[in-house]
């Protein structure tokens, strides 16, 4: 199973024969200092490919027309995923700059771009090393971060685990480093691990665990959001869907059942009523509710923010209850994402439920506005202050 490097939304599985040798351009399994590596891939991997050296020595670069941000939002991700790349591999801040033109209007979010945000976050590091998270900010739920941290991870595997928290706490010091972005490296590092394990979930959490017991979940978090990126094979879990969970340790389950429904939707592509099925058939009630409440993500990205249109997805619920559950948790994510017109339609899918849910769903919104465990960029005195949502 491969992750492409170049445009990281793209994977596959590559079948190798047997007697056949594996390669490597950095040599991982060897002794290399992280600080050696790090001087590698900034000044060394440029020139490991002598067209590409040629081409730079002579100052050719590869022509691609920028589009207006109008235009990018209706290109397919794969020819935003090309733009995103040839600007980042010019200039990260540039291509930083660029998708927040295209995907944020009027302080809110026009444009699902946390995947961008992780290839901005892959590219920086490569050109800058750790030090390159600098550039990022909470846009796009925290995608540049989760980037950043993935690569390096990617790359050097568990034994770098103990230098990016150190990293990571100077970066973000103080008491309430949570809220300025240091549970975002940690989360950032699951994805990566995942993909230096080969996809082996087994393998990637048992690496989460060299962390603390605080720092556990959000590692965990990126671990399964990266598995959900990566397409599983299907008949890992085909008659029993929720065998993917309950085969780990009782540890690891609150967060695959949270990314369960992203996992089913790229795995199998059913429609939410299906997922929402599965939700329901979890073997204990924290299960479910985790699931639930991830599927209140998917319910609202196939709303396109229509209103009415999120009450008929989350009506796929047998159970009055977990309907209820599913908007509720529609308005938190317009919320704590951004997403475009959250200021009217998350109160009003309040207003959709019956008083004591109205009331539930109110508060809860208002906690995600109001705690500081909970993140947005919100204008304040023409200052930029953050709010953490935690993953």
């Amino acid at each position: 199973r491969y992750h492409d490097h170049l445009f990281p939304s793209l994977g596959g599985i590559i079948h190798v024969k047997e007697g056949s040798k594996r390669y490597s351009i950095l040599p991982l399994e060897a002794n290399i200092t992280l600080s050696e590596q790090n001087f590698f891939w900034t000044f060394l991997y440029p020139f490991t490919d002598l067209f590409t050296t040629v081409k730079k020595f002579f100052g050719f670069k590869e022509s691609i027309d920028i589009p207006d941000p109008e235009i990018f939002r209706k290109l397919s991700r794969n020819e935003k995923e090309k733009i995103i790349v040839h600007l980042g591999n010019s200039s990260p801040k540039k291509a930083w700059e660029y998708l927040k033109r295209a995907a944020v209007k009027d302080d809110e979010m026009i444009l699902y771009a946390h995947q961008l945000a992780h290839t901005i976050g892959n590219i920086t590091y490569r050109r800058n090393g750790i030090n390159g998270i600098a550039l990022c900010d909470p846009t796009f739920s925290f995608g540049c971060y989760h980037g950043v941290t993935e690569e390096l991870l990617r790359q050097s595997g568990p034994r770098s685990i103990a230098y990016t928290l150190n990293q990571c706490r100077q970066m973000f010091p103080g008491e309430n480093n949570y809220a300025k972005g240091y549970a975002r490296c940690i989360h950032g590092m699951g994805h990566g691990l995942l993909i230096w394990e080969e996809f082996n979930l087994q393998k990637a959490l048992l690496d989460c665990d060299l962390l603390e017991e605080i720092d556990r979940r959000y590692c965990y978090d990126g671990v399964f959001m990266e598995y959900a990126f990566s397409n599983p094979e299907k008949n890992v879990f085909d008659d029993n869907p929720w065998i993917i969970c309950t085969t780990l340790d009782e540890r690891y389950r609150p967060s695959c059942a949270r990314y369960l429904p992203s996992i089913l939707e790229t795995t199998f592509n059913p429609n939410l009523s299906k997922i929402a099925d599965i939700c329901l058939s979890a073997p204990t009630d924290t299960l479910r509710n985790h699931c639930i409440d991830h599927l209140g993500f998917l319910v609202w990205f196939q709303s396109k923010n229509d209103v009415k249109k999120v009450n008929k997805l989350c009506s796929g619920m047998r159970d009055d209850e977990y309907k209820y559950q599913c908007i509720a948790r529609v308005a938190e994510e317009l919320i704590f994402q951004k997403y475009q017109g959250w200021r009217k339609n998350a109160p009003a899918l309040c207003q959709t439920l019956p008083e004591e849910w109205r009331k539930k769903c109110s508060a809860r919104n208002q906690k995600v506005i109001e705690s500081e465990e909970n993140i947005f960029l919100v204008p304040d005195n023409s200052q930029q202050r953050f709010l953490i949502h935690h993953l």
